[in-house]
């Protein structure tokens, strides 16, 4: 028993380090793109400039729902179809 909570806690251990790497990744691209100064962005133009952000939303889009990400500095919320605000938290 104890083994099992062992791999099950290394298990939890290694998504939870890919889901920081993950989310690092992403306030890494929102501050890129809040520092270029622009602060509306379209679906279109969220690939290019921040592929990792862009695929995040893609998986998660629900048409009719909130859609967004949200980090500890950042918010990148859509306020109108597929056009996004970025913002400071």
């Amino acid at each position: 028993v104890i083994e099992d909570i062992k791999e099950e806690a290394n298990e939890d251990s290694k998504q939870n380090v890919v889901a920081d790497k993950a989310g690092l990744e992403i306030e890494g691209e929102l501050r890129k793109m809040i520092e270029s100064g622009k602060f509306e962005w379209t679906f279109e133009e969220l690939k290019p400039a921040a592929k990792k952000t862009y695929d995040l939303l893609f998986k998660t889009y629900d048409e009719g729902e909130e859609n967004g990400v949200k980090t500890s500095a950042y918010s990148l919320i859509e306020t109108s179809k597929h056009t996004f605000r970025l913002t400071k938290n």
